[in-house]
């Protein structure tokens, strides 16, 4: 959550800049289908549930690197490209 706050306060401070709007909704998309992402079906057996909780949570891991990574060694705003 800090991160969203920190990624507003940087939406606010560039408020004209439409690439870095488009990299925070992308942010926020994931951190949005992480959030409501309800655990693994409690039938399974615990082993398979770890399992699966551990998939997701590096599935959404890669998801949020692969939007962030072009812009760690960046200080100014991203520039997301199609």
């Amino acid at each position: 959550m800090h991160y969203l706050r920190d990624i507003h306060e940087l939406k606010q401070e560039y408020k004209k800049h439409p690439p870095l709007n488009k990299w925070a909704k992308q942010v926020k998309q994931i951190y949005e289908e992480a959030k409501a992402y309800k655990g693994p079906d409690p039938n399974l057996p615990i082993g398979l549930q770890t399992q699966e909780r551990l998939e997701r949570q590096r599935e959404f891991e890669r998801k949020l690197k692969k939007v962030c990574m072009p812009y760690v060694k960046t200080d100014t705003p991203p520039v997301v490209k199609n």
